[in-house]
């Protein structure tokens, strides 16, 4: 009796076992994709950092964080528990990412309509001088036939 009672709490506790490793299997592959989705957002981040200043120190704070954040999963040992435990914590810090990033691109998308502003503004100031520029020159031509006549 005491056999099967060991034999039925080895049996629980292989299945336990196996469902804790399918659970960080499928941690492993969500950590996975949420690194490389970290990468592609540094890549980005880079980009902006050529348009934005302000968004380019936004962002070089998150990419510390995100760094911090890679570097503390490589550090996590195999004791399920602590995984599990670890697995909260991650996880409401990428929900902070991501609203961070949500931010950074509202910023970076409000920058652009600025920059199209400016732009135009640019543009229309061009075109104005151009046209003073051009009309200068016509009256330079005109005094200069003026002074010919005299």
């Amino acid at each position: 009796d005491a056999r099967d009672e060991e034999e039925r709490n080895r049996m629980q506790f292989e299945a336990y076992a196996k469902e804790l490793l399918e659970d960080l299997n499928e941690y492993k592959r969500y950590n996975d994709q949420t690194l490389e989705r970290i990468q592609k957002q540094e890549r980005y981040s880079k980009k902006l950092e050529e348009q934005l200043e302000k968004v380019n120190k936004d962002s070089k704070k998150q990419n510390e964080k995100n760094h911090e954040v890679q570097k503390k999963f490589l550090e996590l040992n195999l004791d399920t528990t602590k995984k599990a435990e670890d697995y909260k914590f991650q996880l409401e810090n990428y929900r902070a990412i991501l609203k961070k990033n949500a931010m950074l691109k509202k910023q970076f998308e409000e920058s652009e309509k600025e920059i199209k502003k400016l732009k135009s503004e640019a543009s229309t100031k061009n075109n104005r001088l151009a046209a003073l520029r051009n009309q200068n020159k016509q009256l330079e031509k005109k005094s200069t036939d003026i002074l010919k006549k005299c």
